[in-house]
């Protein structure tokens, strides 16, 4: 099992009660059992050993926010950016990649306000939104 590190914060409220649900629903549907999963799979794909450290922080709009203009010098949020620690050289079958890979911070609310994807959930993008982070760490 990858060895990850969860941070879960407590959504922003108090705009609009619809708005509100929408948040609430946006971070209960967070799965760590499934983000686990995702994770594994891309650290298999890429031939990362599942002993890599990787922390993972679901974060509001407004820490989202903070942390894109910090960073990026962007105002507003975005739903995912990612923090590398070492330069993992690549791995092979016999000898994958080891290390600690560094930071993703998710911002669950934040797909349900850019438009989706085509055929897809707004969860769904956050949820893949890991793998997108972890292939850019």
């Amino acid at each position: 099992m990858a060895e990850l590190e969860f941070e879960i914060e407590e959504p922003d409220t108090g705009t609009e009660p619809e708005a509100d649900a929408l948040v609430r629903e946006s971070f209960a549907a967070v799965d760590t059992a499934v983000l686990t999963r995702l994770v594994e799979h891309a650290f298999n794909r890429m031939r990362v050993s599942q002993s890599t450290y990787l922390s993972i922080a679901i974060v509001n709009e407004r820490e989202m926010e903070r942390i894109h203009l910090e960073w990026m010098d962007l105002p507003g949020p975005t739903d995912v950016m990612s923090f590398p620690m070492d330069e993992l050289t690549p791995g092979t079958d016999t000898e994958p990649a080891t290390g600690m890979l560094g930071d993703i911070v998710l911002c669950p609310r934040w797909p349900h306000v850019k438009a989706p994807r085509p055929g897809t959930q707004p969860l769904m993008n956050c949820a893949c939104s890991p793998c997108t982070g972890s292939c850019t760490v």
